[in-house]
């Protein structure tokens, strides 16, 4: 039985669905609902994370690898084209020139490039089996036409490729369509099945739905704007049902068109007008940014330096260092087998100045040498001439010993690249991104492992390159969603972005046009470009349908080289819109229009409703407390908004890295004994922090900040006398950064506490500071400033069970002492203080002005928002 279901085109798909699950009784694990994509599938499963009963949720993709089953295991898709490439050897000369227009040894050899960018054959022939079209018929409909012969071309090389797969006991994922089979055990489990449909259905999907709905109840869920297509209206041949009509709707959300110059124009345009959406009320979490085209995206990633941006596919592999890296190797190692052993001076510049190879003792003198010989006025190097330093040798030699490897040798070439590059790593993002380079080359040796073929070593490393360019890793960011066009199917969100509306980029070209002409694909009743125009129209106009604003830009320039999409002058002329042209004189991130939110020069955010919730979920730290106290304007843009400033220049070193610095050394120390002497232990801490230190760059090249470490270094010798000092009044370190947290007045404050003495029951915590601190004299809420040290006691006695007897100080930068930094005594006085500040701060009804004390706004990083810069 088959149940079809139309959904109001301009209203949120998902909420839809989920009520008719739940008043159709079908919260059941009898139930199989399918979605388009992975978010529509989170989506509808967190409405139900709270329900006793789910139906099961799939994508598309997990379904059709549940229910069909072969007979023979699928050939994974890095080997299809090699065994491509045997088929194509079985075809004549006049045949390979007819298809590839080119029948030279070098191309053949190198058969791995046509792979690479001939995909398309094997989607072309996936699309001619999902839409139940045979050999014999695709060739009687392209008779007496150019496309005759390159059709029978075609399916030769096809079947000698299928034949193939098979002598090595292997199919091909599209031949499940010739003669589909049902894993019986997955649908024995359900009774009724849940379609959202959003895009055209295959014969071969018509088919599967019309024997699923012999075994059960199938619900089909029509998502789409306008009028029904030839699509729509062979499913209802096919399945002998109707897809109802749509109900109109009039255009309620507001629509902006601008012209830029650029995309860097268009990136500050967006940027700038998502602040001014948020003074309308919308939250950041309901923007989205819309990409027609995904090299856009670089520019989000690129620019972020307010942290705004959440990617949500994350950064592809090229944005790896190691693929940066591998990148150039291939280039130097293309240019060592073309000119017989030699390679380009720039190029080897390149190599030395990539960053994970710079933090490598020895690189540093090569990138010297390479200066030398370009001054020297050299073009190119041997290998011989750089491989010099053991650290060069180590890295770079496996890749240069030999000019030809296997994809497999290949591999552990990069392993190894990839295995030095985590012991250099700094931080734990970094070890990731290795790690899952090293995990995913792992797996290309098992698939590789049946392909002898010797190539030409860049040929490899591009063809395992393009493996690693695929992988998705992880990109912390803000609230506001960057995504591409297809992932916005079946999503809502209040305010949304679209940049780059220009006709060469949407609609979006399709390479299923490479095969066939228009007249042929009419005959066959196959998509042709126009239906495809219209379906991907037809998202990006649910996704503005839906929203309450929607900026559009693209760009224009004088000499016409670019001209906007014909979908948005289609948009421009129904709603009658005017187009604003955009002008800057540079990026202007918080300079809004006067409607809007004015970050510049605005002394005062307003009032937020929602304050108590925003910091409840984030937690509440020391120095929250103390920007807050400092200048409520600095504490609600850098913890509310989430604006971040711009990192420092590489060539100075961030104070808090000394602290850390210092902090790891001392812990490392006294975990393994307490020195003895002040000379002993000084001199453990000497060589420590500037081993630590040595690792910046900034250490390197600038003489300044080497000094200064230095001389901290040499100073740090007052701080070993006074150590021994305390040890031996019987004083000894118990814990280093240990991890405080309490809920107070319903808010979740947390910490990290440097150090914690005992001596003889009592007990000191001890924050490390790189700055001048004095004794603690009286406790004056109206003039108290750093909240740290009080705060730090009273979640250390919600930890421990009781309140330290001391509270210290340690001044690192002047008297290398323990300083008293509150009176015990004073604790209630503070926690009375304290419980009134975070009642101020929960306070819905409180605004956000700028500090009195101009002072302050010397040195601070969001003096340019409000004015005082």
């Amino acid at each position: 039985m088959i149940h079809i279901y139309r959904t109001p085109a301009a209203k949120p798909v998902i909420p839809v669905i989920s009520e008719y699950l739940k008043s159709s009784g079908l919260l059941s694990g009898n139930v199989c609902c399918v979605l388009p994509t992975g978010r529509n599938k989170r989506s509808l499963a967190l409405r139900f994370n709270t329900s006793e009963k789910s139906p099961v949720i799939l994508s598309i993709p997990e379904f059709n690898s549940f229910l069909f089953r072969t007979e023979k295991p699928v050939v994974p898709p890095e080997l299809r084209h090699f065994f491509m490439r045997q088929a194509a050897d079985r075809l004549s000369r006049d045949e390979k020139l007819a298809l590839f227009k080119r029948t030279d040894p070098d191309f053949m050899e190198n058969f791995i490039t046509f792979a690479e960018t001939g995909s398309a054959f094997f989607r072309f022939f996936r699309e001619i089996k999902g839409e139940l079209i045979t050999a014999e018929e695709l060739a009687k409909h392209a008779l007496y036409t150019d496309y005759e012969r390159q059709t029978r071309i075609l399916h030769a090389l096809w079947e000698a490729y299928t034949g193939i797969l098979g002598a090595n006991g292997l199919c091909d994922s599209s031949e499940m369509f010739d003669n589909p089979q049902f894993n019986q055990f997955f649908t024995d489990r359900f009774t009724d099945y849940v379609f959202l449909i959003t895009g055209f259905l295959t014969r071969h999907e018509m088919r599967t739905l019309k024997t699923l709905s012999e075994k059960g109840s199938v619900h089909l869920f029509f998502h789409f704007i306008g009028d029904k297509t030839i699509n729509h209206k062979e499913i209802e041949e096919t399945l002998g049902t109707a897809v109802p009509d749509d109900e109109p709707a009039a255009p309620t959300g507001s629509i902006e068109v601008i012209e830029t110059g650029s995309r860097m124009e268009e990136y500050e345009f967006i940027t700038e007008k998502i602040y001014e959406t948020a003074a309308k009320g919308v939250d950041f979490n309901r923007m989205a940014v819309i990409l027609p085209d995904e090299k856009m995206k670089a520019y989000f990633i690129e620019n972020d330096i307010y942290n705004l941006f959440n990617i949500t596919a994350g950064t592809d592999g090229t944005y790896s260092e190691i693929y940066q890296t591998a990148d150039i190797i291939r280039k130097a190692a293309e240019e060592n087998l073309l000119s017989g052993g030699l390679i380009g001076i720039e190029t080897m510049e390149k190599l030395t100045a990539q960053p994970f190879l710079k933090k490598i003792t020895g690189f540093g003198s090569l990138a010297e040498r390479i200066k030398d010989l370009i001054g020297m006025k050299r073009l190119a190097v041997t290998f011989d001439e750089t491989a010099g330093f053991p650290s060069v040798r180590k890295v770079l030699t496996p890749f240069f010993k030999e000019t030809h490897t296997t994809l497999t040798d290949a591999a552990k070439k990069l392993i190894n690249l990839a295995e030095i590059f985590n012991e250099n790593a700094e931080d734990q993002r970094e070890k990731q991104h290795g790690t899952l380079v090293i995990k995913e080359l792992k797996r290309l040796i098992t698939v590789y492992a049946p392909v002898m073929d010797i190539f030409p070593l860049h040929t490899a490393l591009t063809q395992l390159m393009g493996a690693l360019a695929r992988l998705g890793f992880h990109r912390p960011g803000g609230e506001v969603t960057v995504m591409g066009l297809l992932e916005t199917r079946n999503m809502q969100f209040d305010a949304v972005f679209i940049p780059n509306m220009n006709a060469d980029v949407f609609p979006p070209s399709s390479d299923k046009d490479l095969f066939l002409n228009t007249e042929i694909r009419c005959s066959l009743r196959l998509p042709t470009f126009l239906d495809r125009e219209h379906l991907i129209k037809n998202y990006m106009s649910q996704i503005i349908a839906k929203s309450k604003f929607a900026y559009i830009s693209c760009i224009s320039r004088d000499k016409g080289s670019s001209y906007r999409s014909p979908f948005l002058e289609e948009i421009i002329i129904k709603r009658r819109l005017r187009v604003r042209p955009y002008s800057s004189s540079g990026f202007r991130i918080f300079s809004t229009t006067e409607n809007g939110l004015r970050l510049y020069e605005q002394t005062s955010f307003k009032p937020d409703a929602g304050i108590a919730g925003k910091l409840k979920k984030r937690g509440i730290s020391a120095t929250m407390l103390n920007d807050y106290i400092a200048c409520p304007y600095r504490f609600y843009a850098k913890y509310i908004i989430g604006l971040k400033p711009a990192e420092r220049p590489e060539d100075s070193i961030p104070p808090y890295e000394y602290g850390k610095a210092i902090h790891s050394v001392l812990e490392n120390i006294y975990s393994a004994g307490l020195p003895e002497t002040a000379e002993e232990l000084h001199g453990r801490i000497y060589s420590g922090f500037l081993e630590a230190i040595g690792k910046f760059d900034a250490y390197r090249v600038n003489p300044l900040e080497k000094e200064q470490a230095e001389d901290l270094a040499e100073r740090l010798y007052l701080f070993a006398v006074n150590e021994i000092n305390r040890f031996s009044e019987g004083w000894r370190p118990k814990t280093e950064e240990d991890e405080l947290e309490a809920k107070i007045n319903g808010m979740r404050l947390k910490g990290r506490l440097d150090r914690t003495d005992e001596n003889g029951g009592k007990t000191a915590i001890i924050d490390y500071k790189l700055k001048t601190v004095k004794d603690f004299r009286d406790f004056k809420p109206e003039k108290i400033k750093d909240v740290q040290m009080p705060l730090y006691a009273l979640l250390f006695m919600h930890k421990h069970g009781h309140m330290p007897d001391e509270i210290l100080w340690y001044d690192l930068k002047k008297e290398f002492r323990t300083v008293k930094a509150f009176d015990v005594s004073r604790m209630d006085e503070f926690r009375e203080f304290l419980e009134e500040m975070l009642k101020r701060l929960a306070d819905p009804e409180q605004a956000y002005p700028r500090t009195d004390r101009q002072s302050d706004c010397r040195y601070c990083d969001y003096a340019d928002l409000c004015g005082r810069s």
